[in-house]
């Protein structure tokens, strides 16, 4: 996975942070409630998973090409179990 983001003090560019797989996407959470990536100012930041070319988290004004990325559901979505709906009949 690949971390990229965005910084309110720099010119638009965009900049690789990588950080530990296992804490990735709580790390990534921290970062976007905060507003802050190790002491500056995050303007946006997106992960993309390198195997399947998906967006995994975006948080803020991305870029045009991470924004039409095919994105997998939300987590909580994912956990849950949905029951098929059923069709009312009308009486």
């Amino acid at each position: 996975m690949q971390w990229f983001a965005t910084f309110a003090d720099a010119a638009g560019e965009a900049a690789v942070y990588l950080a530990p797989d296992q804490d990735l996407l709580a790390q990534f959470d921290t970062a976007a409630a905060l507003g802050r990536l190790n002491g500056r100012p995050v303007k946006a930041m997106w992960i993309i998973d390198r195997a399947t070319a998906r967006v995994l988290r975006a948080h803020g004004p991305v870029p045009g090409w991470v924004a039409e990325t095919k994105k997998p559901p939300a987590p909580s979505s994912t956990l849950e179990q949905t029951s098929p709906r059923r069709r009312r009949r009308p009486f």
